[in-house]
């Protein structure tokens, strides 16, 4: 499938932008970068607008790029090493647009001409009042871009497809969310990276919330002490060592809410399964391996993916009584700080990780390891449900609004209840700059 996402601060300001010309029609170039993990799916990312050429030839009926705008925007593609999408307006619709034929005889002839001009993808893109819409040019032909969403502290999704069926169970929170709010997260396809004591909780409260699909990930196998942290599994599970991701979806099925599940037994850093994250509209990790952790925050600066990233960690006093309990969760969008830029991730840390444990006890054997990586860390149910109830809210105010002035980064001290502040800057140096879309 074709994902096609748009940072939400350059949709609204092409939107603002291109309508000013209402109601004649408007068209830009934009840089447009693909993100593809293994075959049959790809990402295509929304980068910068082309804004310093003349903008359009206007004929009846439709608008053409001019031959200096096209010429400046294969430069520009060229030198950013990436592909082009061409936006124009359709100003007088109110819903989500379509190409017109004559759009479409257009974005055919701009494709064969940006065939041999280009080493990149070619979208066209169409933008009304009432939101986007847009297909991508392949070997002389055009097809409708499965799904297109705008990104960042809100999330719009724009898919004529998308119609949950409405349902008894969803009176409540209609009545919180209003109907659009409520089909959006019916609509949605997340997926969870971890599903241990902090990711199963996630997956329970997102089912009951009904989210329209949900994407487990795990490469591991139950222990007994999951049995008290990891839910929808049994004693019994975890004494057989059952796969976790195996046990949590069974038990979700059991609650028969509708949500469609997959388990996914397997390593987030496996393409395959990151071909299988491009194709959803936010990503929820839950893993304390700071290896996988840093190949989910590439990924999403790679191909503006929403990350939900969530972490626990419990402080004692000598004398062995609790100290504090922290439960945080950091939101990376598009245009906001990368989990390298907050250093939540330890490089050594990840090196000794991405290790095979033949390389790991020669090395420290000779002295260049002092130490092994971290085993997991103390926990208990009640703090992992904490941070899952942070991971869950976030994606319910990415829905429902509510996260246009909140921190990026947050977290809690439960034991006092306090709140934890955290920059929401970005590195400049840091090396997200080379992943994010031109």
């Amino acid at each position: 499938m074709t994902y096609l996402a748009i940072n939400e601060a350059t949709a609204r300001s092409v939107a603002k932008s291109l309508l000013e010309a209402s109601p004649a029609e408007a068209g830009m170039f934009a840089l447009l970068t693909a993100v593809e993990r293994g075959r049959g799916s790809s990402r295509l990312a929304l980068g910068s607008p082309l804004w310093d050429v003349e903008l359009q030839q206007r004929r009846v009926g439709r608008v053409e790029p001019s031959g200096r705008m096209i010429s400046a925007a294969v430069s520009a593609a060229n030198h950013a090493r990436c592909g082009l999408a061409f936006v124009h307006t359709h100003p007088g619709d109110s819903k989500a647009p379509q190409l017109s034929s004559i759009d479409q005889e257009t974005t055919v002839r701009l494709g064969v001409a940006f065939d041999d001009l280009i080493d990149g993808p070619f979208a066209s893109l169409v933008v009304s009042p009432g939101g986007w819409g847009g297909t991508v040019y392949e070997h002389r032909t055009i097809k409708p871009v499965d799904r297109l969403a705008t990104v960042g502290r809100r999330l719009h999704l724009f898919d004529r497809q998308l119609s949950p069926e409405r349902s008894e169970l969803d009176d409540r929170q209609q009545s919180l969310l209003g109907h659009a709010g409520n089909h959006l997260l019916r609509s949605l396809r997340v997926a969870i990276v971890g599903v241990g004591g902090t990711g199963s909780p996630v997956a329970e409260t997102l089912t009951r919330m009904g989210v329209g699909e949900l994407i487990l990930v795990d490469p591991d196998r139950l222990e007994s002490s999951n049995a008290r942290r990891v839910f929808g599994v049994t004693r019994t599970d975890a004494l057989a060592g059952t796969p976790k991701v195996s046990a949590v979806a069974d038990g979700l099925r059991r609650l028969d809410l509708g949500t469609t599940l997959t388990a996914i037994d397997g390593d987030v850093r496996d393409g395959t399964i990151q071909a299988t994250l491009l194709s959803c509209d936010v990503v929820i990790g839950a893993t304390d391996n700071h290896a996988s952790r840093a190949s989910l925050t590439e990924l999403a600066a790679r191909s503006h993916l929403l990350l939900i990233d969530i972490g626990v960690r419990a402080g004692t006093r000598r004398n062995g009584e609790l100290d504090a309990l922290y439960a945080e969760r950091r939101l990376q969008i598009p245009d906001g700080p990368c989990l390298w830029c907050w250093r939540v991730l330890d490089a050594d840390r990840v090196r000794l990780e991405l290790m095979s444990s033949f390389e790991r006890e020669a090395l420290q054997a000779e002295g260049y390891v002092a130490g092994q990586p971290d085993g997991p860390e103390p926990t208990i149910a009640a703090l992992t449900v904490t941070a899952a109830g942070l991971a869950t809210t976030t994606l319910l105010g990415l829905v429902g609004g509510g996260l246009d002035t909140s921190p990026l980064r947050a977290g809690l001290e439960a034991l006092n209840v306090q709140a934890l502040g955290y920059s929401d800057e970005r590195d400049p140096e840091c090396v997200c700059k080379r992943w994010r879309p031109a």
